[in-house]
């Protein structure tokens, strides 16, 4: 999936990190801000749906080891159909620390750090903003992704309380990516429990411009 979603331009959506596997944590409130981190448990299991225009398939987060800021997780991404094509599932364990940040994964991988939804260091409030950074290998050259997240409420969504997180996407280098989505994050555990992310990608391809448009969805099982 990770190779498809590069050759398609959709691993964007995933660039700035969409996900933070865990459990047992919560979006708490510190004076004027919100402080969003996540506790590890471990034998903790995840499984999301990702839809797009062309595939589907699973994504599944399983908790090794987990300790007061670190966490060892097994993913699973696939397998997925693809038309009348099959795309084999990939695997990476990784070790991932309360704020979704990826401090090794094995095979290395950038497409791990796609997997994680990155946590603000500070609190933040109401319409605060934070931003991550990452690069990619895609597309035969490397895309240096910002993603900017606004924290622009709570609600309420089948019954669960959850953090409303705008996403704005940008990509230079290799391909040129603008992206705009929602990912809305359990107050419980801090974790992802669906987003919406629809990205323009634009590159050059046999010399010729080309203009890609994707949605991806994503949703907690």
């Amino acid at each position: 999936m990770i190779n498809l979603l590069r050759s398609k331009g959709f691993a964007v959506v995933l660039a700035g990190g969409l996900l933070a596997a865990g459990a047992s944590a919560q979006i708490s409130k510190v004076n004027t801000g919100y402080q969003f981190r996540l506790k590890y448990s471990a034998g903790a299991n995840l499984h999301y749906k990702l839809e797009t225009g062309q595939t589907s398939g699973p994504l599944a987060f399983h908790v090794l080891l987990a300790g007061k800021d670190l966490a060892t997780i097994q993913t699973t991404v696939g397998p997925f159909k693809a038309g009348d094509q099959s795309i084999p599932a990939q695997s990476y364990k990784v070790q991932v620390d309360s704020r979704g940040q990826v401090m090794w994964s094995k095979p290395s991988s950038t497409a791990a750090d796609q997997l994680f939804f990155r946590l603000p260091i500070n609190p933040v409030p109401i319409n605060g903003v934070w931003t991550s950074k990452t690069n990619v290998n895609m597309l035969g050259g490397n895309v240096q992704f910002t993603t900017r997240n606004k924290l622009v409420g709570f609600k309420e969504l089948n019954g669960k309380k959850v953090a409303v997180i705008q996403i704005v996407i940008t990509g230079t280098g290799g391909a040129g990516v603008n992206g705009t989505g929602t990912a809305f994050l359990l107050v419980s555990d801090g974790t992802v429990y669906s987003s919406t992310t629809n990205v323009e990608l634009m590159y050059n391809k046999g010399g010729e411009p080309t203009r890609v448009q994707s949605k991806l969805h994503m949703y907690r099982q």
